[in-house]
């Protein structure tokens, strides 16, 4: 068995077939780890989903304050990087598409 993988069994005995009790708390532990791991799932996904409050706030930051500008660009670009690894769509603000040329695109 390796490191990833979690030994669900609860018989004492290869041989032996487990009972209708081991079987239920075996499958509340692994409802329990589920939920677990879906509330671990909910937490990333609105970390990224709070690029979109960055790229706002990127937008309408005064010229003369660099500080934060570069701080809530750091955090947008964070976000984006995590979503795209993990295959998420990165919803806002949408790419220019690549057949158009840059300057179209911006215009």
């Amino acid at each position: 068995m390796t490191d990833t993988q979690r030994d669900y069994s609860t018989a004492g005995e290869p041989d032996t077939a487990p009972t209708y009790e081991q079987l239920v708390d075996a499958c509340h532990r692994l409802n329990n780890e589920c939920n677990e791991l879906q509330a671990d799932i909910d937490k990333v996904a609105e970390f990224c989903d709070e690029r979109a409050d960055y790229i706002t706030s990127i937008e309408n930051c005064h010229p003369d304050n660099d500080r934060d500008y570069w701080r809530w660009q750091g955090h947008a670009e964070a976000r984006r990087q995590l979503s795209q690894k993990l295959g998420l769509p990165v919803a806002w603000p949408e790419a220019p598409a690549l057949t158009q040329p840059v300057e179209e695109a911006r215009s």
